[in-house]
Order: structure tokens, then sequence, then C-alpha cells
């Protein structure tokens, strides 16, 4: 349960981070959103990678909690990645 609660978190956490570029700001939201807004979007997406890891960690323990997260970091990224690139797709064709 722990370590799929740290997929969670980490994927959310991606989310945040990728959201502070224009870019994907346009894509997903169809707006920027206000400058203010992006440190807690950065404090938001790190806190929630912290929390990830301090998830695999209880998990598993410290050392092999470490090597879980960092195993667990690839699918997710890739995860919040391909999500991205697929609803920009979609919106782009309508």
């Amino acid at each position: 349960m722990l370590i799929a609660l740290a997929c969670v978190a980490a994927v959310l956490g991606f989310g945040a981070l990728a959201l502070l570029l224009d870019r994907h700001q346009e894509q997903m939201l169809r707006r920027t959103l206000r400058p203010g807004l992006r440190p807690w979007l950065r404090l938001a997406g790190t806190a929630l990678l912290g929390l990830s890891y301090g998830l695999a960690a209880c998990a598993q323990g410290a050392a092999s909690g470490f090597i879980l997260w960092f195993g667990l970091l690839t699918p997710c990224a890739l995860l919040v990645a391909a999500t991205f690139t697929a609803l920009a797709r979609r919106r782009a064709s309508r």
C-alpha cells in the first residue's frame, strides 16, 4: 500500500513540476497560470517527490527504500510525459 501511495505522490509531483513550463500550461489548461503560482507549484512538486521517498523508505527501510524510490521515478515520469503528450495531441486535433 505504501508503495502505491509513493507512486501516486511521484506522479502528482512530476505533474506539478511539469506545469511550471508555459508550453505545458497552454496545452493542458489552455491558459498560463499567474506568476505568483509558480513557486507554489515548485514547492508542491518537490514536497510530493519528497513524500514519495518517505513512503518508499517507510515501506522498505532507508537504503532499500532509496533504491525502490529511484526505480519508481522512471515509470512515474514516463507516465506523466505520456499523459501530457497524449492530452496535448488530443486537444490539438479538436
